[in-house]
């Protein structure tokens, strides 16, 4: 891909995460110990954080190989049906139906110092794909296509870093 265009898409990208509701976990612990375990939890499950430079506590990343918690790949057919909300899904023509491909996912973790050696957690996922439309066996449209996030995905996450914590570390 153009380098000029995937930093557009970053930038379209992390404009969205603004918008939306994030999951949320507290920690007992500071976030100094929170990080190396959640950026070794993404990593184990495809994904690598990177320090977001617009934001001091965030980490971002991108990949086209989504896991589940337990480590699972998942497809874009199953990611679209389990973790992302499809309340404000348009109609469709009758007779329509569509292939979904290329899955995107970017990951947005901010790890937010509070008092007493806290550590509130902050997980969205945003997901994007490529839509091809049918109307019965005739391809008629092709495009990028995305939904917000139910945040089921982004607890299990945190669920799962939190386990990995020492157990008098979280809550």
């Amino acid at each position: 891909m153009n380098p000029i265009c995937a930093l557009a898409m970053m930038i379209c990208t992390v404009a969205s995460f603004a918008e939306q509701n994030y999951a949320t976990k507290v920690f007992d612990a500071p976030c100094s110990e929170v990080k190396p375990v959640a950026i070794t939890f993404f990593q184990h499950n495809g994904l690598i954080l990177n320090p977001e430079v617009s934001c001091e506590n965030c980490l971002i990343g991108t990949t086209g190989h989504l896991e589940d918690a337990r480590g699972h790949v998942l497809s874009t057919h199953a990611a679209i049906k389990r973790y992302m909300d499809t309340s404000k899904d348009g109609k469709d023509i009758f007779g329509a139906w569509h292939i979904h491909t290329d899955l995107e996912t970017t990951a947005k973790l901010t790890l937010q110092p509070t008092h007493d050696n806290v550590c509130t957690a902050k997980l969205l996922f945003f997901y994007s794909w490529y839509a091809t439309e049918f109307l019965v066996a005739v391809p008629v449209d092709g495009d990028k296509a995305s939904r917000p996030s139910n945040l089921r995905l982004e607890t299990e996450y945190l669920q799962a870093i939190a386990a990995q914590l020492p157990l008098s570390r979280h809550h």
